[in-house]
């Protein structure tokens, strides 16, 4: 849970593969990239941040896309 850190970017979570849940809600994330590896994920809250409908796009293009 990394919910309410006041995070800006996130980085070093393509390596974490096995990932089912990721709580980004509450931070100051402003663009969304690199998810590409988390194949497994359910679950992506991102609610309360300062994401762009683009990046938020492009972001679940890489993650369902086969």
């Amino acid at each position: 849970d990394l919910a309410f850190h006041r995070l800006t970017e996130v980085k070093g979570l393509d390596r974490l593969t096995k990932l089912k849940k990721l709580f980004l809600n509450s931070n100051k994330i402003s663009k969304i990239e690199n998810l590409d590896n988390l194949k497994e994920l359910d679950l992506l809250e991102l609610g309360d941040n300062r994401i762009r409908v683009r990046s938020l796009l492009t972001c679940f293009i890489s993650l369902f896309s086969p």
